[in-house]
């Protein structure tokens, strides 16, 4: 039996281990609390930047790297961290993933970003109508998979575009070339000789039927191509009026050398025909073929001659 003394030692040392322990709790709950204040503060960053994009790649990467960092206590042998990141898992791993989704989703965007800024630099329509707001949709995209199609049909347009782009630049380029009265170089003056090869090509840009990135392309210089190729009013189509009014006078001429008259009235009628006619008549010359074909009837050998001629000057 124990006596008083003793018995008041061992309450004293009873009170002392269960303060102790209390203490002790506390202590694991504080920490617990501070662990699962961190993963806290770190999940509403991550939402944060999910809402504004406000964080830099490698702000978004270390963030990433914290919340997984802090998971990883979840297979920790110290109590406190185990249960803090317990209490959290099921939101720990949702928010990593969409953290994920979210920085891959700017690096497609930067992806695409460097696409346009290579020299010549392109506007997003010109890789097609759907880059118009290319960070918006793909900031509204919930899956990798869908963000890395768009990024792969960004990266599979980019050059055909600027190829596309430059061969609309050339052509424009010669258009305007071939309608510089000053300019008589020999190259221009071949070029004037086939402009109707040239609003051929033009035209391709035109077509309701032209693929997408064809129409993307021409729509960031529409104005300047209709200018050249409008059936009514293009320069183009004028200049080509011109030439066959002016065929039609040379054949006169030509005719008149060999001793034989042209109706002037039926000359006046078929070119007003040519400056009246649209854009298949003038490309096929029809209305010079049919000039010739009353002039000259089945005199193909004259016929032959005098074309040649004309091709010659």
């Amino acid at each position: 039996m124990f006596n008083n003394k003793e018995l008041a030692e061992i309450e004293t040392e009873k009170d002392r281990l269960l303060k102790a322990i209390g203490e002790e709790e506390k202590i694991q709950q504080q920490a617990q609390a501070n662990v699962e204040k961190q993963i806290q503060d770190a999940i509403e960053k991550a939402q944060e930047f999910a809402r504004n994009f406000n964080l830099t790649k490698k702000q978004s990467e270390d963030l990433l790297d914290e919340l997984e960092a802090l998971r990883d206590k979840g297979t920790s042998n110290i109590h406190y961290e185990w249960l803090a990141v317990a209490n959290n898992k099921e939101v720990l791993n949702r928010e990593i993933e969409k953290l994920r989704t979210t920085i891959f989703g700017e690096e497609v965007i930067l992806t695409i970003e460097g696409i346009l800024a290579e020299k010549p630099k392109m506007e997003p329509t010109e890789l097609g109508n759907e880059f118009a707001d290319f960070r918006i949709k793909v900031r509204q995209m919930k899956t990798k998979e869908e963000m890395n199609d768009y990024e792969n049909l960004a990266i599979i347009r980019g050059n055909p575009t600027r190829r596309i782009r430059a061969k609309l630049r050339e052509l424009i380029d010669s258009a305007n070339e071939i309608l510089d009265a000053n300019n008589k170089s020999p190259e221009v003056q071949e070029k004037r000789e086939n402009v109707l090869n040239l609003i051929f090509d033009l035209e391709k840009f035109t077509d309701r039927n032209a693929d997408e990135l064809t129409k993307s392309v021409y729509m960031r210089r529409r104005k300047e191509v209709n200018r050249l190729v409008n059936t009514t009013s293009g320069s183009l189509y004028k200049l080509v009026r011109e030439q066959g009014v002016g065929r039609l006078n040379k054949i006169e001429e030509l005719l008149k050398k060999r001793g034989m008259s042209v109706n002037q009235t039926k000359l006046a009628d078929y070119q007003q025909k040519i400056r009246e006619a649209d854009s298949k008549e003038l490309q096929n010359q029809k209305y010079e073929n049919e000039f010739l074909n009353e002039v000259l009837g089945q005199r193909t050998e004259l016929r032959q001659e005098i074309q040649a001629q004309i091709q010659q000057s």
